[in-house]
């Protein structure tokens, strides 16, 4: 299951009407398709994480309208809110810090007792989700959730919103401050998740690389408003804007741009290391069969 996502002019003002009013995002037009996964990517104070919480309507936009599967979500009483939440899951940023329970696995099934579900369903639903994300096993379901590492933590605390079966995933910079290990754990998880259950998924991260590998469009906010739209490679593909917005490329793209230099005849950006691997060996294959190589 999936859902479809639209936001139409949405808008959310801090403290409207008062000194302190800051707006942290303007006029913003997005159709999120069932089953895509989208990046989103800003300077620091952009908007993101103001995006996120009205996606799963922790925050209401004060201007324009988010429709979730043909619902707007204004038009939702308080009740109706739970329900939107369960569908579309949200993983803020260092999630592991909202870890309490004594062991892993009534950690993971405290979102599906919060459901009404019985005792029985709801550690039925916290072991499906801890075998989605690798935690799998009454070892590692009985220990406490602050004996792990910091990325099995991460881990469980995303398998606490899977236990809640969402239809679409939001994750706020979901590798911020893990090792190498451990960010290529989760975001490959994240990747399995994403192609293995059909969600829809929006990642937010300030790391180019993550949102290359994952996502097969781009948003760049900045200063609230959104400053371009499109498939992940082509968005790359315009380095010196994203620079000028105080943004990188990925490391794929840099290596393409060194290359193009030498005479390479490769393309501008490639979405992910796999596309850049493959463009690569095509133009090295070219290279030898006219000898240039």
């Amino acid at each position: 299951m999936a859902v479809r996502i639209e936001l139409e002019g949405v808008g959310h003002t801090y403290f409207p009407g008062t000194p302190h009013e800051v707006r942290a995002l303007e006029g913003l037009d997005l159709v999120i398709e069932k089953g895509e996964c989208i990046g989103v990517i800003g300077p620091t104070g952009s908007g993101k994480s103001t995006l996120a919480q009205c996606l799963n309507g922790l925050l209401k936009p004060t201007h324009g309208r988010i429709v979730i599967d043909g619902q707007d979500i204004a038009a939702v009483g308080r009740g109706g809110l739970k329900g939107l939440r369960r569908r579309v899951g949200l993983v803020f940023q260092f999630p592991e810090h909202q870890l309490f329970d004594e062991t892993v696995l009534q950690d993971v099934a405290f979102g599906p007792r919060n459901l009404g579900l019985t005792a029985a369903e709801a550690l039925a639903r916290a072991r499906r989700a801890l075998d989605a994300v690798g935690m799998g096993g009454e070892q590692l379901a009985e220990r406490s959730p602050f004996a792990l590492s910091g990325g099995q933590m991460r881990r469980v605390a995303i398998a606490g919103v899977l236990a809640m079966e969402p239809e679409a995933l939001v994750l706020d910079e979901p590798a911020a401050g893990l090792d190498p290990r451990g960010r290529e754990d989760i975001l490959g998880r994240v990747r399995s998740l994403h192609r293995e259950r059909g969600l829809t998924v929006v990642v937010i991260s300030h790391n180019m690389d993550e949102v290359a590998r994952l996502a097969d469009r781009l948003l760049v906010l900045a200063d609230g408003k959104p400053v371009m739209l499109g498939a992940t490679a082509e968005v790359f593909g315009r380095g010196e804007e994203l620079r000028r917005l105080g943004l990188d490329v990925p490391v794929t793209v840099r290596v393409l741009d060194s290359l193009r230099a030498l005479g390479w005849d490769l393309p501008s950006a490639a979405a992910g290391i796999d596309h850049a691997a493959s463009a690569i060996a095509a133009a090295l294959g070219a290279k030898a069969g006219d000898g240039t190589c």
